[in-house]
């Protein structure tokens, strides 16, 4: 993340990025993919999910500045495209999850998977923060 940070980019600057992928994944999830059967959503946006996952490696080989990339967009792009296919991902478990409940207590439940996910991201953040500091890897090593 840190790549992008000494161009033009901060890191808040990326979680809105990352905020904006989030929304377009729930939106896009709401108003085309609801209806389509869960296991051909999850087997899609699984496989989907994992082909971003290659973009590490085209970031650590350098591949985007080969094909004229900017660290900048390259980086905004990877938040965003991540983020959006993860929620469209984590959509059906929670609508699944959701409905044995009675009618009014959906919001609630929703909030506590939410608080959840939120919990388990902010705490995998810190713990791989805390490893990169104690292995010694700072930002500038990245360049």
């Amino acid at each position: 993340m840190y790549i992008a940070c000494r161009t033009l980019l901060v890191p808040y600057s990326l979680w809105t990025v990352g905020a904006v992928g989030s929304l377009s994944g729930v939106l896009t999830y709401q108003y085309w993919l609801k209806d389509h059967p869960f296991r051909d959503l999850l087997f899609w946006s699984q496989l989907l999910f994992d082909a971003l996952g290659l973009i590490d490696l085209i970031s650590l080989l350098r591949l985007n500045l080969k094909i004229g990339l900017p660290w900048y967009f390259f980086v905004a792009m990877d938040e965003d495209t991540s983020m959006m296919t993860e929620r469209v991902k984590w959509q059906p478990p929670l609508v699944l999850s959701s409905k044995p409940f009675p009618a009014g207590i959906e919001d609630t439940f929703f909030a506590l998977l939410m608080s959840g996910d939120h919990v388990g991201l902010l705490s995998s953040t810190g713990v791989g923060g805390l490893l990169l500091k104690s292995l010694g890897a700072i930002h500038t090593d990245t360049i």
